[in-house]
C-alpha cells in the first residue's frame, strides 16, 4: 500500500509454499499473479500524514483462501465481467467459469457523495488542527479511482459449506443488496440471484440458509441468519 514512504504493488503473485518429507521448506513457487493496481487509496493530509484504506470502486483481483483452495476473482476485462479461478493446492486449475453481468456506469454523483463522507469524517476527528477541508478534498480527490463502470462484484468470493460461491454485486433492488450465486465446478447454469438487507455481509451459507454479521452500535459484532425463500409470483 506504500506504507513508509516505499513505492505501492501494482501486483503480488499467489504463491504455493511446500514442506519436503525431510523437514525442508521448498521455494515458494509463484501459481499466478494478482492485479492489485486500483485497489487502495492513500491520500496526504494537509499536515503531511497519509490515510490508508481500500478503494471503493476498485476493480483488483480478489483471492479467497480456504484448507486447500485458492479461488480468484478477476473483473478488468470489460464492464460487467466477472472471472472464477480455482485452485488446488496443487497449483491446478480445478475449475474456471466466465460470468457477465449488466454493466452499471459509475456516476459523479455517487463518487462526490465518497468524497464528501471522508471528508466529513476527517473534519469530526480534527476539528481543532486547523485543517482546510478544502485541501483534504482536493487530497481524497486526487486519491480516488474512478473507473467508467463499478465493478460487477464488490469484496472478496465467499465459499460456502453448499458447495456455492457468493457473489456481493453493487446492484441495489429498492433497499436490499443484490448477491449472485454460483454452483463451484458449474460452467453452464445461470447464477442465482438473492437479495440480502444491506447491512449482512455473507460468511457461509446452506442450502435453507445464509449466515453473515451483524455490527451493532456499540460495534460489537453478531451472527445473524436469514432463511432462503423463492421469489413468489407477486414479487
Amino acid at each position: 500500500m506504500g506504507h513508509f514512504g516505499g513505492r505501492p504493488f501494482d501486483i503480488q503473485p499467489l504463491l504455493r509454499v511446500r514442506r519436503a518429507d525431510t523437514g525442508q521448506w521448498h521455494d515458494p513457487e509463484p501459481l499466478l499473479w494478482l492485479d492489485y493496481r486500483n485497489r487502495y487509496y492513500a491520500p496526504e493530509l494537509p499536515d503531511g500524514s497519509r490515510v490508508y484504506g481500500t478503494q471503493p470502486f476498485g476493480d483488483g483481483d480478489q483471492v479467497r483462501l480456504e484448507a486447500g483452495v485458492a479461488l480468484v476473482k478477476r473483473q478488468r476485462d470489460e464492464p460487467g465481467a466477472v472471472e472464477l479461478i480455482e485452485m488446488s493446492a496443487g497449483g491446478d486449475t480445478v475449475w474456471h467459469r466466465r460470468l457477465q453481468f449488466e454493466p452499471r456506469k459509475l456516476t459523479s454523483e455517487r463518487a462526490q457523495a465518497w468524497v464528501d463522507e471522508r471528508v466529513a469524517l476527517v473534519a469530526d476527528r480534527r476539528r481543532a488542527s486547523g485543517f482546510s477541508m478544502d485541501e483534504v478534498r482536493t487530497a481524497y480527490d486526487a486519491a480516488l479511482y474512478r473507473p467508467e463502470h463499478l465493478p460487477a462484484v464488490t469484496g472478496p468470493p465467499v465459499l460456502t459449506t453448499s458447495g456455492e460461491v457468493w457473489l456481493r454485486t453493487a446492484e441495489l433492488s429498492d433497499t436490499l443488496r443484490v448477491h449472485y450465486v454460483v454452483r463451484r465446478g458449474n460452467v453452464e447454469d445461470e447464477p442465482r440471484r438473492v437479495l440480502l438487507p444491506e447491512w449482512l455481509r455473507v460468511s457461509d451459507a446452506t442450502e435453507t440458509h445464509v449466515w453473515g454479521i451483524w455490527w451493532d452500535s456499540m460495534d460489537r459484532p453478531h451472527v445473524v441468519g436469514r432463511r432462503l425463500l423463492p421469489q413468489t409470483d407477486d414479487g
